[in-house]
């Protein structure tokens, strides 16, 4: 996830963490996995 974050392509951290929390939400429900915040949603994001 972290890595998506580093990532030195066009976007903003908003829209980086956006992208980055729909792709986990999007993988745990392929996996048939409880895609609540709590087990997944440990990093906030600062500043920009």
């Amino acid at each position: 996830m972290m890595s998506v974050l580093y990532d030195r392509s066009s976007g903003s951290l908003p829209e980086k963490m956006r992208e980055m929390q729909l792709g986990q939400i999007r993988e745990l429900r392929k996996k048939g996995l409880s895609d609540h915040p709590y087990a997944w949603a440990g990093f906030i994001a600062s500043g920009d």
